[in-house]
């Protein structure tokens, strides 16, 4: 299952015909190499993943737990209530969000808006600070500490508007190029006796449950999952796993990040208010282990012999 998409507020901001047929046959290709790619069994293992498969981790395992009306729903999972001024992930990343950005890079970002779905003007926000939780994602519903909306009260045009990210922004202080990141990967997979880590790129997607009475299980999808040699540095193109785990073991085993901070458009998010277009703007990152668990798979056959059924009279 496989896609490439194009987000933009004006159909003249669409890819001319030219650029979407050769994105057409790179994606044809890709599919014939993933076909031929064999199935990665279950593991655990240090990874690199890239800047799309990152700004979807923050997204699920950090954004929406930073939503504001979830701090006054005792149904909620309520990590982070009661955490503002507190280390949530590490000090070498700080997290805002910024609907107030309409590009990055030359590339027009799906979270931008002048106004929120209750006509707050939109506002720059830092969530957290080196490290250290300082606001939340607030419309109008006032929670404990946070009294006032600060212009990110999202809805479609059939719900309530309630705190909703916009465009995601991780960024790295410390930051180095994404060799000394591959060349860290390989030495954590001989540390830990394994023959390869694992370099994470692209999302499919991510789920992480916000009600208190789900398990808080992070699940990402990459869309292309390379082994990278904890030797000699080969990759080898893989398939059929999918990562796990749970926001706060996750976001902590993030060692160091890349200089090579990117936009991911095209995504649209939804939650209690409905569905809408966000953007992430992260780098690379390495993290010290995941753990990737295999994807389900349809093995159904066709029937040798036709239906007695469906037969012409």
């Amino acid at each position: 299952d496989h896609q490439r998409l194009w987000a933009v507020r004006r159909p003249g901001e669409l890819p001319p015909e030219g650029e979407l047929l050769e994105a057409a046959r790179a994606l044809a290709e890709e599919l014939g190499r993933l076909r031929a790619a064999a199935v990665q069994e279950p593991t655990a293992a240090p990874a690199i993943l890239d800047p799309e498969f990152t700004g979807v981790l923050f997204h699920e395992a950090l954004g929406h737990k930073l939503e504001g009306q979830r701090q006054r729903d005792p149904q909620q999972s309520q990590i982070f209530k009661d955490m503002a001024g507190k280390k949530v992930i590490p000090d070498f990343l700080s997290v805002i969000d910024d609907p107030t950005l309409s590009e990055f890079q030359g590339r027009p970002l799906g979270g931008y808006y002048e106004y929120d779905s209750e006509g707050i003007p939109a506002q720059r926000v830092v969530l957290v600070e080196r490290g250290i939780l300082r606001s939340f994602l607030m419309s109008r519903w006032p929670v404990k500490g946070f009294s006032r909306s600060n212009g990110h009260g999202r809805a479609d045009v059939s719900r309530h508007a309630s705190g909703r990210m916009a465009n995601l922004i991780v960024e790295a202080h410390g930051a180095v190029p994404l060799a000394e990141l591959t060349r860290r990967l390989m030495a954590l997979a001989r540390k830990a006796g394994k023959p390869y880590g694992f370099l994470l790129i692209g999302s499919s997607g991510g789920e992480n449950p916000n009600y208190r009475d789900s398990a808080q299980t992070l699940e990402v999808r990459p869309r292309l999952v390379y082994r990278v040699d904890a030797k000699t540095g080969a990759k080898t193109l893989m398939r059929g796993v999918k990562v796990v785990g749970t926001p706060l073991v996750f976001l902590n085993r993030i060692l160091a990040a890349g200089d090579d901070q990117t936009a991911a458009t095209g995504f649209v998010c939804g939650a209690e208010s409905g569905h809408v277009p966000v953007s992430q703007i992260t780098p690379s990152v390495l993290v010290s282990e995941v753990e990737l668990q295999r994807l389900p798979e349809d093995r159904a056959r066709t029937p040798i012999l036709p239906s007695p059924i469906h037969e012409a009279p």
